[in-house]
């Protein structure tokens, strides 16, 4: 396992949006890795290998487009039964994050 890039965050985890537990930023980081994503906050941590990501998706309110900031969510879709079916990182500079996933092999739907 070798760390490609780290981000700070915040991180929604649960049954859906709505129905789900948050950590606020800066208490959440996005590890990239070769061969996985670790995500960690300080309640637990999701270690996510690289087969198990099925999708991984852009999502910026409408706020942060209207006004073109840097902030918005990452959502991991993927396949390990033991997490919650809903994760979403949000981060303040989305932009970055989203340049570094497709250069460690991750595509990243827009």
């Amino acid at each position: 396992m070798t760390a490609l890039s780290e981000h700070t965050g915040g991180v929604r985890w649960g049954d859906s949006f709505w129905l789900a537990s948050y950590a606020s930023w800066p208490f959440a980081h996005l590890l990239i890795c070769d061969d996985r994503l670790i995500l960690t906050y300080p309640e637990d941590a999701y270690d996510f290998p690289r087969a198990s990501v099925v999708r991984l998706s852009r999502r910026d309110g409408w706020v942060s487009r209207a006004l073109r900031l840097g902030w918005g969510g990452l959502r991991i879709e993927h396949a390990v039964s033991d997490y919650p079916p809903f994760v979403l990182f949000s981060t303040l500079d989305i932009r970055s994050l989203c340049e570094r996933l497709p250069a460690a092999g991750y595509p990243v739907k827009t």
